[in-house]
């Protein structure tokens, strides 16, 4: 959807004014010192101090008054004035208000103007007053009987509420410290005049603001005595000064009167301002009310009307200042900027090209704003920031990379110069993030979008609870974390920004002018929601929320079109859930009205266009009317036209028209036109420049699934684009828990589909670089930054020494605890900092990488294998690679010199699930849900039918008694005999026929399965009918597991060379599982005393850190515990000890050097995870990838009681020749193959022998 973020904020568009210089001047030490003593001298220093201290912290005060107040208050009462007619009774009130702004203005401002106006009104009322009418000037006329006064009443009232919060936002506490310091310093004698003078009349804006807290005449008395005496001290440089002050003694004399309503003040006032001299040239009153309603009118456009009458008006009398005002003062460049800052928005309202050069004027205009006021001008800031808005906005409307990159830089330019506590650095800080947000949107550059939620944080905790604009902050923070999830898929932001979009909708209810904002924003963040969740409660909230939003925009607001166009999108989508014609009709209607409020040459009717052709498109799919195909690709090439690739806007695009194109194929008689415009469509899609990860999967999947389906050759360049993405969605700067989740929600399964298309256009060798590039990338990503890169170091050592910097850091970053659902926003700035770190250092990894592949030999440095190196994997004997999908499933014979292939077709994806779910069930001894046994025995062709007649006969019994049996009605052993005998048939029979394999000597056969073939006993197939007839895969090969070709072809998992003895460690839970300290025995009997750690004992528990300490030397290590399989995070899945958890995680921070073999006799140890069974997320494949050479895991739940004889014959084994000390282990996928051979002879249930497994090498 569109519009996911807030308008950005653009502070600084009133009235600029700048406090009067009060020309502070140093004093020399001889000046200073003279005559006097050390103490004295050190009293004046500190007195000089205080004035300057006061003197800025004044300056600080007045900046924190907002100008906006006392301007509406000011225009209100200009208005309540006109509409007066000269007998109205309300008019020498609404006089005496206005006198009394214009007062307040001109002791804020010191504009000469604002006083002249102000004693001219004074004038009047004295003239237009009796006596009696003079002596109380208070008496208000409430019983007027016009009914036509109410409009003008409540003008006056919000006028007076102005002027009260214009006071109000000032500091009284840090007004109480200017007051303190000014009145202390003056005690001292040896201030100088200028000194003096400068204490003085900064004491009296002091008194004066305090006063309007306080409501003490006293304040006020003492504010004109200080001004008084300034005009004693006014020394030559002042002299010029001496008009203002006069000025200001009038100003405040008629403040006093407005207070005691002592009729001598207004008299005094008057007299004094008529005996002033003021240069003519500072007096133009007329101009400066212009310039003042002009803004004005100008805030009304922006905040009320949208009326562009107002804006032009506006625009003119900016104008007309500019030609009168002198230039370089400060009016002038107030001017100036509001003038550029009108045009700004009226380029955005206009929609015609004449408004181009409204923007190119407004930004040539700030520039000239920035001239005039050199370092340290105060509003320099101001002026920054104001520019860089209207380069952003250029870079929206004419999309110019470097108007964004100026932008950013001039934000920042503008937040150092609001260090804290500067009022204006969280609209800085805003935004600056929204610009980096922008930044990220176009460019994908993902530091920035971590940078931006960085500063939204911060900005957020600047805007207290209190805070008139902290909804800003909170909106702002909403959309940075909505687009966040979009690239992480982190539930954790999303549900992160539903929740501060409410708080922002909460503190904007109607007729709150950013109420319509509010509810877009939220409607954006619950269909993010909808789309991941497929909540329809989501979705009708969302289009509730976005018709009340366009309800209350008006035709020619600015957002209309996002949200007409929101709207459009939001119904479609529920068109595609209900399938109701009313919602896909309306869709079409809005987003034709979308595009007719996007006329040529709006910057985003190219999105109208697009999202129009969608639901057209939508329609053509429904109807099958050639008028809508037609109508659909025209407005997908019109939009192509206004964003044609390589813009990543036009990804999107031609996506959608490469749909719709292969729509148009399959309903047409043989057109491959269709297609083939098709498969270019989504080929450049895939080409277009600075997309995110999301993106680019988006438009792969999309050319990958229809090149597949439709057998077109251009399915394999589809696949091998979108496999060499995937490890982009799981990014390195995120932690291990967040990128094994991102895998999660949109990579698996892909490889074996991209394998199994492969197959079928007879590329084997291509079929096999599939399964390796697009499985187990989360290990991949984790051994790319463990790599020594011991081959670069000999060829560039520099740069060889800077990635493994950058990848350590990596590293130890991924081990953060990102997941801090319940931390307020403080705490989490310091996870969003990391996150904007570790971005960062992401960026050098993938920079770093580019330079490392420029040199020569390592142009494929940490790319995929291809297969020619894949090959070696073979090398000690075949890989068979086991690959399951939809509709045929499929065996890949790799040897060290070539690949072959078997079909399985009567292993689809449907079968092996139910092949799964009967073994997990016997190996629980958890009952079978009848309804899955029953669609089983109508659809299944593998369960052998003697079991299926077992299973009828249950059924049968079952259904007469009206109750089950106690005990196990369908054995297990009968599930498990006829699950093997269906794997032993239909693969590995198949296998060991085609390798002409013998029963004498069982070679070592490694087997790499896929998808649910992970979850089935491969190793334990076979014909178990009876004991004579018995033929079994342990018959002819010795079993060992490999995750991925890659770890037999890395040389990290070649035997260690260790310099340190051999070490090996038993871990037992005698407290827990009786049978370990037999097993523990056993160990003991075979292993070197000298060389054995027991952890488990009296005298050495075992806890997690004495374990994880013990993995980092041990050659063998020996798990003799419970395990843990954590389901929803499998990376928390753990082996149980005394005091906790050593979890996946944990062990893969430690490093093994010495690693040679990890039996872990523990449950469900080989189990990995039922999301991502392609990505080796188990604890044995945990240790394996983590420097193991050789694991031996269960699949499942083992019995205590057999750990002592899988041990002993295991550990006999392995040790019967045990004379190198090194720590090199050989030979333990035959030695586990003679252990489970001795099990197996016990006649113990298929469930207790089954499920061990040797992993590795």
């Amino acid at each position: 959807m569109e519009s996911k973020s807030l308008p950005t904020l653009r502070d600084g568009n009133g009235l600029q004014i700048v406090e009067a210089e009060h020309g502070l001047e140093s004093v020399s030490a001889v000046e200073a010192s003279s005559g006097k003593n050390q103490e004295a001298n050190e009293d004046w220093e500190t007195a000089s101090e205080s004035i300057v201290l006061a003197s800025s912290l004044m300056v600080e005060c007045k900046e924190e008054l907002s100008p906006a107040n006392l301007e509406t208050a000011i225009f209100l009462l200009r208005e309540a004035l006109n509409s007066c007619s000269e007998n109205c009774a309300h008019r020498l009130d609404i006089l005496g208000d206005l006198a009394s702004a214009l007062v307040m203005r001109f002791i804020h401002s010191d504009q000469p103007n604002d006083i002249t106006e102000s004693m001219l009104f004074r004038g009047q009322i004295l003239g237009e007053s009796t006596d009696s009418e003079a002596q109380d000037l208070t008496v208000v006329n409430t019983a007027a009987n016009e009914q036509d006064d109410g409009d003008m009443l409540d003008n006056i009232e919000v006028a007076k509420t102005s002027l009260i919060d214009f006071f109000e936002a000032s500091s009284l506490d840090a007004i109480n410290t200017v007051i303190f310091l000014l009145e202390n310093s003056l005690t001292n004698r040896l201030l100088t005049a200028s000194q003096k003078f400068t204490a003085f009349t900064t004491l009296a804006d002091g008194l004066y603001i305090r006063f309007h807290h306080s409501h003490d005449i006293s304040d006020l008395d003492n504010a004109i005595s200080n001004l008084r005496d300034a005009l004693g001290h006014c020394i030559q440089r002042n002299l010029g000064k001496r008009p203002v002050i006069y000025l200001r003694i009038c100003a405040m004399l008629a403040a006093r009167f407005d207070s005691t309503r002592d009729i001598v003040d207004l008299q005094t006032a008057l007299s004094h301002f008529v005996d002033i001299e003021i240069p003519e040239a500072e007096i133009d009153t007329e101009l400066l009310g212009n310039l003042a309603f002009a803004e004005c009118l100008y805030q009304q456009f922006r905040d009320v009307s949208s009326n562009l009458d107002d804006l032009n008006t506006a625009i003119a009398f900016f104008r007309t200042g500019i030609a009168r005002l002198p230039t370089g003062g400060e009016n002038y460049s107030t001017t100036l900027n509001n003038l550029a800052s009108a045009l700004v928005d009226r380029f955005e309202v206009g929609y015609q090209e004449t408004r181009q050069s409204d923007l190119e004027e407004a930004i040539s205009l700030y520039r000239d704003v920035i001239d005039f006021q050199p370092p340290p001008h105060p509003f320099r800031s101001r002026s920054f920031n104001n520019l860089a808005l209207a380069l952003g906005s250029r870079f929206s409307f004419g999309g110019l990379g470097s108007d964004l990159d100026e932008a950013i830089s001039l934000h920042r330019e503008a937040l150092i110069l609001r260090p804290p506590p500067d009022p204006n650095r969280p609209f800085s800080l805003v935004n600056l993030a929204n610009s980096l947000s922008t930044r990220y949107e176009k460019g994908g550059d993902r530091k920035d979008l971590e940078e931006a939620i960085l500063l939204q944080r911060q900005a957020l905790e600047l805007f207290p609870h209190s805070h008139p604009n902290r909804h800003h902050a909170l909106g702002n923070l909403g959309s940075a974390l909505g687009d966040r999830f979009h690239i992480e898929r982190q539930k954790r932001d999303l549900d992160e920004a539903i929740i501060l979009q409410r708080q922002a909708f909460n503190l904007r209810p109607q007729p709150h002018l950013n109420h319509p904002n509010s509810l877009n924003n939220l409607s954006v963040a619950l269909f993010a929601r909808f789309q991941v969740e497929g909540s329809l409660d989501d979705l009708d909230e969302a289009i509730s929320l976005d018709r009340e939003a366009l309800g209350l925009l008006p035709q020619l607001h600015r957002h209309r079109p996002e949200s007409v166009s929101n709207l459009g999108i939001l119904l479609l989508a529920r068109f595609g859930k209900r399938n109701r014609a009313d919602d896909l009709d309306e869709a079409i209607y809005l987003h034709r009205q979308s595009l007719d409020l996007r006329p040529h040459p709006h910057p985003t009717r190219f999105n109208s266009l697009r999202q129009l052709a969608e639901a057209v498109s939508t329609r053509y799919e429904q109807r099958n009317q050639k008028g809508d195909l037609d109508e659909a690709v025209l407005l997908y090439r019109l939009s192509l036209e206004l964003r044609p690739p390589p813009h990543p806007d036009a990804s999107y695009t031609l996506t959608g028209l490469g749909r719709l194109l292969m729509r148009a194929h399959t309903q047409s008689v043989d057109d491959s036109d269709y297609m083939t415009e098709a498969m270019s469509s989504f080929s450049a899609a895939t080409q277009c420049i600075s997309l995110t990860p999301t993106q680019k999967v988006r438009a792969a999947r999309a050319w990958s699934d229809y090149a597949d389906l439709h057998r077109h050759p251009s399915a394999i360049a589809a696949y091998g684009y979108l496999l060499q993405i995937l490890p982009e969605l799981a990014a390195l700067s995120l932690d291990i828990q967040s990128r094994q989740e991102a895998l999660t929600a949109r990579s698996d399964g892909l490889a074996r589909k991209a394998a199994s298309c492969a197959i079928r256009l007879e590329n084997l060798e291509k079929a096999v670089e599939f399964l390796e590039t697009g499985r187990a990338i989360f290990w991949g990503q984790t051994l790319h930054l463990r790599s020594p890169f011991d081959d670069l170091r000999k060829v560039a050592p520099e740069l060889g020494q800077r990635l493994q910097d950058v990848a350590t850091a990596l590293e130890h970053g991924s081990r953060r605890d990102a997941f801090a659902e319940t931390l307020d926003n403080r705490r989490k700035l310091s996870l969003e900092a990391e996150e904007s770190r570790l971005a960062s250092i992401e960026a050098k990894w993938t920079n770093t990488l580019d330079e490392v592949r420029k040199l020569k030999r390592f142009e494929n440095f940490m790319k995929p294998r291809d297969f020619s190196s894949l090959r070696a994997a073979a090398n000690e004997g075949p890989v068979v690679m086991l690959v399951s999908n939809d509709f045929c499933s499929d065996c890949l014979i790799l040897t060290s010199t070539t690949v072959h292939h078997i079909a399985l077709p009567s292993l689809p994806t449907e079968e092996l699930h139910k092949l799964v779910y009967l073994i997990q069930a016997a190996a629980s001894h958890s009952e079978i849900q009848r309804s899955t046994i029953e669609d089983g025995l109508e659809t299944t062709s593998t369960l052998t039918p003697d079991v299926a007649e077992i299973i009828r006969n249950w059924m049968h019994i079952e259904e007469e008694r009206g109750m089950r049996l106690e005990g196990n009605h369908i054995p297990s052993d009968a599930i498990f005999k006829s699950v093997l005998k269906t794997l032993w048939k239909e693969v590995v029979k198949p296998v060991i026929d085609f390798l002409d394999l013998q029963s004498e000597s069982p070679p070592v056969l490694h087997w790499c399965p896929t998808g649910l073939f992970t979850f089935l006993p491969i190793h334990a197939a076979g014909s178990y009918d009876t004991v004579s007839t018995t033929e079994c895969t342990s018959d002819y090969i010795t079993s060992s597991y490999t995750p991925t070709l890659g770890i037999r072809c890395d040389p990290t998992t070649e035997a260690p060379q260790s310099s340190q003895k051999f070490k090996m460690m038993v871990i037992v839970d005698s407290k827990r599982l009786a049978y370990t300290r037999l097993e523990l025995e056993r160990i003991k009997a075979h292993a070197p005393s000298d060389y054995l750690v027991e952890l488990g004992t009296a005298a050495a528990p075992a806890n997690v850190e004495a374990v994880l300490s013990g993995l980092s030397t041990a050659s063998i290590v020996h798990f003799a515990c419970h395990g843990m399989q954590h389901r929803s995070k499998p990376l928390n899945s753990a082996l149980l000890v005394e005091d906790g958890q050593v979890t996946i995680s944990r062990i893969m921070q430690q490093p093994l050097p010495n690693g040679s073999l990890a039996f872990l006799g523990a449950c469900e140890t080989a189990m990995g995870d039922g999301n991502l069974p392609d990505e080796a997320i188990s604890l044995g494949a945990s240790l394996l990838f983590s420097g193991f050479r050789s694991v031996v895991a269960t699949m499942w739940e083992m019995h205590d009681e057999d750990g002592p004889t899988i041990s002993d014959a295991f550990y006999k084994e392995i040790f019967h020749d045990f004379e190198d000390k090194s720590s090199q282990i050989r030979d333990s996928a035959k030695a586990l193959h003679i252990a489970v051979k001795k099990l197996r002879a016990k006649n113990v249930s298929f469930s207790r022998w089954v499920p061990f497994v040797h992993m590795g090498k």
